[in-house]
This record gives C-alpha cells, sequence and structure tokens, in this order.
C-alpha cells in the first residue's frame, strides 16, 4: 500500500468513522488473523479548549466476552473531560449482546492514566457469562479537552481480552496510538467545575464526611478561589486558595445532623461562579428493641433444645420488639454472651428449654448475676437448669434464682396457680402439658433472704422469691417470682419447666403477663 493511498485513508476514516463505524479499519486490518484494537479517529487537530471525543474500537476478534486496558496520554496537552457527564461511555460492542459490568479506575488530574474494563454477565458457568460475542465494534468513547499547546499521542496499554471459556485468553495485534494537535489562537477562559460527596442516606446523630472538590478547566491559573460548603443555605465551611491550570483542591466538612429530614447539600464557588447540591435524607434514630432472648444452646442431652421459637411467637402476637442472641459456648467457634451485651436491653429472656447436663457455664451464672444485680430484669426458662448448676457447684439457684432444690424428675400433668397476679392475668388454671417435659421438671421451692442487724437480730424480710404457680397435685414450685428492684437489684421470673410444654395460648399469656411484671415494678415490703 503506498504512501498517497495511505494518506487518502487516513485522511477519509476522520469523515466517515462518524457515519459507517469502524468499516475502513476493519477492512485495512483483515489481513492479520488476531484482534485488532484502534482508535476512531486516530489523528485529529482540536483548538485549545476544545472538547473532542475518541472511541476505542476493536476489529476480526472471535468469542470476546471480557476486556481490560488502559490509556496513557500527555495531560499538559489534553486532559480528561471531567465536566462532562460522559466523559466515559460504553459503547454498544458486548452490552448489545447481553448484561455488562463497566467500569474505570478512578481518574488523577494530571496523571494522564485511566484504566478501563467491561466483561459480560451471563447465567453460564464460566466467570464472563455465557457466548462471546464475534463481530466488530465500538469497546468505549472518551471525551478529552485541549488544555495546552501541542502534540500527544494517546496509547494502549495493559490490554486484557478474555473469551467465554475459562482461563483461555484472544491474541491481539500491538495497537497503534491516536495523534492529537493542540492548535490556535490563545483564548483566556476561566471554567471551574465542582463535585461533592456525601452519603445520601444516614442517622440522626450519625457522622458523615462532606468533600467539595473543585477543577480548574480554564486556561490560566486561578487566585483567590473560594471553595464553600453549605448545608441548608447556612455556611459550615470555606476555603480560599490558588488553582492552578488543570489542578483542583478539596475541602471536607464532618457533619453531625442533630435533627431529622432532608437536608440539602451545596459547595459553590466565587469569583467564578459554579455550584453543585444534592440532598441528604436523615431519619429518626432506630427504635432499639428493649428485649433481648438468649437462646442458651451449650448444654447436652436435650430433645427439643431451648424454647427460642415459643418465645419469639409470644412476642410476636403481643406486638413486642425484641433481638435474639444464640449462646453457643460449648461449639468450637460458638458465640458467647458479654455483660456489655445484656445491659443494652432492660429485659433479658434467657431459654435453656430441655438441655439437661452443663445448661449453664460458670461466666454465663456471674454475667446474669451481674445484670440482676445492676437492675435488669430477667425470663429464665429451663426444667433442669437447677439441677446442672449445683451438680457444677454454681450459685445460681441462690443468687438469682431464689429457690432450694428439693429433687428432680419430677412427675406431674400440669401445673395450678398459687396466686393471682399480673404474671397470672388471662390464665385458665389448671393448665395441662400440650407437651410432657423430657426429664421432668426440677422440685425447687422458694427461698426468702433475710437481712439481720446488730448481734445477728434480724431487721425484716428483705428479698427472694414468691410462688406464683405450682406444679398439679405438689408442693414444688412450677413459677416463682423475685422482687429486688427496691433495693437496687431487678426483679426476675422464673419458669422451672420448658415453655413449649404449654398449650400455645398459655405461652402467650404467660410470657405476657411476666412481661407486665416485670416492667410494672412493686413497693418494697413493708
Amino acid at each position: 500500500m503506498n504512501r498517497g493511498r495511505s494518506f487518502v485513508l487516513g485522511s477519509l476514516l476522520i469523515v466517515v468513522v462518524a457515519i459507517s463505524g469502524i468499516d475502513m479499519i476493519y477492512t485495512a486490518a483483515s489481513d492479520s488473523q488476531n484482534a485488532v484494537l484502534y482508535f476512531a479517529p486516530d489523528t485529529l487537530n482540536v483548538q485549545l479548549g476544545q472538547s473532542f471525543n475518541l472511541s476505542i474500537c476493536i476489529a476480526n476478534v472471535q468469542d470476546l466476552n471480557g476486556w481490560g486496558l488502559s490509556l496513557s496520554w500527555n495531560s499538559s496537552v489534553i486532559e480528561l473531560n471531567l465536566a462532562s457527564s460522559r466523559a466515559v461511555t460504553e459503547g454498544p460492542f458486548l452490552k448489545d449482546k447481553t448484561s455488562t459490568i463497566f467500569s474505570t479506575s478512578q481518574y488523577t488530574v494530571g496523571s494522564g492514566h485511566l484504566s478501563i474494563s467491561c466483561s459480560a454477565w451471563g447465567s453460564s458457568y464460566n466467570p464472563w457469562g455465557s457466548n462471546g460475542v464475534s463481530t466488530n465494534g465500538t469497546l468505549f468513547s472518551i471525551c478529552f479537552i485541549g488544555v495546552g499547546f501541542g502534540q500527544t499521542s494517546i496509547t494502549i496499554n495493559d490490554i486484557s481480552l478474555s473469551s467465554s471459556s475459562p482461563w483461555s485468553g484472544i491474541s491481539y495485534d500491538p495497537p497503534k496510538s491516536a495523534q492529537i494537535t493542540v492548535t490556535g489562537p490563545v483564548i483566556i477562559t476561566h471554567k471551574v467545575s465542582i463535585s461533592i460527596e456525601c452519603p445520601l442516606t444516614m442517622f440522626v446523630y450519625d457522622s458523615a464526611l462532606i468533600n467539595a472538590t473543585v477543577l480548574n478547566l480554564g486556561t490560566q491559573d486561578e487566585s483567590n478561589v473560594n471553595l464553600s460548603i453549605l448545608v441548608n443555605n447556612i455556611l459550615v465551611k470555606n476555603q480560599i486558595g490558588l488553582l492552578g491550570f488543570g489542578s483542583s483542591f478539596s475541602i471536607s466538612y464532618l457533619w453531625t445532623p442533630s435533627l431529622a429530614g432532608t437536608f440539602t447539600i451545596t459547595a459553590n464557588t466565587q469569583p467564578i461562579t459554579n455550584e453543585a447540591s444534592l440532598d441528604v435524607v436523615v431519619a429518626p434514630l432506630p427504635i432499639h428493641p428493649n428485649i433481648l432472648i438468649v437462646s442458651n444452646e451449650g448444654g447436652s442431652e436435650q430433645q427439643y433444645g431451648t424454647s427460642l421459637k415459643e418465645f419469639k411467637s409470644a412476642l410476636d402476637k403481643a406486638g413486642q420488639g425484641y433481638d435474639v442472641w444464640i449462646e453457643s459456648n460449648s461449639l468450637p467457634n460458638g458465640s458467647v454472651v458479654s455483660l456489655d451485651l445484656l445491659e443494652r436491653y432492660g429485659l433479658v429472656i434467657w431459654t435453656s428449654g430441655d438441655y439437661g447436663r452443663q445448661v449453664m457455664a460458670s461466666f454465663e451464672c456471674n454475667i446474669l448475676e451481674a445484670y440482676f444485680r445492676n437492675g435488669g430484669n430477667i425470663i429464665f426458662e429451663g426444667e433442669r437448669v437447677v439441677t446442672s448448676d449445683i451438680a457444677r457447684g454454681f450459685d445460681l439457684p441462690s443468687a438469682l434464682l431464689y429457690v432450694n432444690l428439693k429433687g428432680m424428675g419430677l412427675q406431674t400433668t400440669g401445673i395450678a396457680s398459687s396466686i393471682s397476679n399480673l404474671i397470672t392475668n388471662g390464665l385458665t388454671f389448671p393448665i395441662t402439658w400440650a407437651r410432657t417435659p423430657t426429664y421432668g421438671p426440677d422440685k425447687v421451692v422458694p427461698l426468702r433472704i433475710t437481712l439481720t442487724g446488730d448481734f445477728g437480730i434480724p431487721l425484716k424480710e428483705d428479698y427472694g422469691s414468691v410462688e406464683v404457680m405450682h406444679y398439679q397435685g405438689t408442693n414444688y414450685s412450677a413459677v416463682v417470682s423475685v422482687d429486688a428492684s427496691y433495693v437496687g437489684y431487678g426483679r426476675v421470673v422464673y419458669y422451672s419447666f420448658s415453655l413449649f410444654c404449654l398449650p400455645s395460648d398459655a405461652q402467650q399469656k404467660l410470657v405476657s403477663g411476666s412481661i407486665d411484671w416485670l416492667n410494672a415494678g412493686a413497693p418494697p415490703p413493708t
């Protein structure tokens, strides 16, 4: 091919590419068996301050399903036009055939380097998607602006072309560079662009960093540029500085809203005026539930496990919000509760169900006792907890539940009322088991604590447990309550059976009544 013909072809390409896509280039490249990457146009003269678009195209490719590359140029001659909303735009080559993931690297002004990639997203087993594309077309378009007199090459580097076959690349010819010449009379322009970054949603009292950046898109250095950040038109931060030709500077403001609502965040500049804004929705603080259910699943020899499902159902029916913690300290990587966690809640429901051995660990007993002594309220449930704790030398029965153990494996048909109060409200007695207890509940009776003065003289009965319900035909306690609120401690309702043994209606009423009693408080005994 002679030089005269090459000149004509090059000249025609600038005119024809916008009309007929890549046909001319592809014809010239058809002798190669490899894929061909090229610019359209590949030679261009522009004026200083003029924006222009280039397309990066591909021809002679088979089964393309993903690509990546980088572009490099002399940023003192041309610069990425960040003021354009379409500075880098995906072409139709892949996206017209399949869904794609198109991305660009973050551009640093003055670096003259940008990475771009795209991959098909399909349902096939391979990482790129399903079938690749075998045709010619535009990969992407990029918008530049002339910022200085002279000539620069734009080169394509770091090329990766992937097919739909896993780990299979596509060969390509070394791509030619584009040649851009910036000429024309010296035209002085004063122009800046502004960008602003801030979360679009947040909660009251959350803190968010507002970042504002101004970029000099004009033809000369600018002095005394005033960049400001405003919240609902109230100035919160500004900075005055020198803004060199093609350079930028940023300011930040740490914002902590104290009110809910929609706020307009604005960044503007003076004396070269420009403005950017966005709306931020500040939501009220989420309502933290007051109840934590701890499902204690660290024991052994259980048949059904804990009553987590039954407690959740009872609270759902009562319209009570709650969080759940699965306590599995016996597992290699099991979760363990902490006092800090419990003290975020006003009421802790601790369910051990029918776990028969090693039901509680010593640190769990200590944490529950500390929570109780700090004023926390507890619903404690489990049919073999006391037997297990006493066998292991723990003091939970006397330090928290205030019961004495008289035996284990109680056989009974259900429970009956011992007194009437908020805990028994709505319940009809006797209540027959819907499910027979697995091992038989612990045989417990109430324990009372008496304070003594000098010489061991009793002062008054202080606190301890009161039997609320007992097992039918026995003198053993099914439900006891502990009120030590008047000495600065909390309150406890202890079920010595598994909640899942009761009919569902009785479950909901017992849990609701227990919560009402725990929240009600009571005057100290006289």
